[in-house]
Formats: C-alpha cells, structure tokens, sequence
C-alpha cells in the first residue's frame, strides 16, 4: 500500500473541491438558465391567459346576438311561409 503524505491528501482534497465547486457553478448556470426561460414562459401564459379570459368575456353577448339572429331568420322565414 503506497505511503500517502499529509501534503498529497491535502493536494487531492483541494482537487476534488475545485472539481466539485466547477461542477456546482455549471448546474447553477444551467439553472438560472432555465428559471429565466420558464420566467419567459410564466410571461408569455399569462398574456395568453388575459387574451383568453377577455374574449370569454365576450361569449354571452355573441350568444345573446346569436339567439337574435335565429329569432330573426326564423321569422323571416315564417313571414315567407317557409317551413325548416
């Protein structure tokens, strides 16, 4: 079994830190990297969102123009003695 000096384990141990503190900075980056592009997505959803949630808004006065124009057509057509 080699001999191993207080110097060489001291050496390996500042080593081994450096590599993992190199390997914990690239998973940092990497993370901030994809909190940022989920942070664009959050962004982007949430206009998606209020677009979606304004023209549902809209729906039960469509529905509303929509009934009348049925009424509308259906007496138009009553009124030419037309049966659907």
């Amino acid at each position: 079994m080699p001999h191993t000096t207080p110097d060489h384990l001291i050496c390996d141990a500042a080593s081994s830190l450096r590599t993992t503190s190199s390997a914990s900075s690239d998973h940092q980056a990497s993370m901030e990297s994809i909190r940022d592009s989920l942070a664009e997505e959050l962004v982007k959803m949430t206009g998606e969102c209020e677009k979606l949630r304004s023209e549902v808004s809209q729906l039960p006065g469509m529905k509303a123009e929509m009934e009348a124009l049925r009424l509308r057509h259906a007496a138009a057509l009553d009124s030419m003695n037309v049966s659907v």
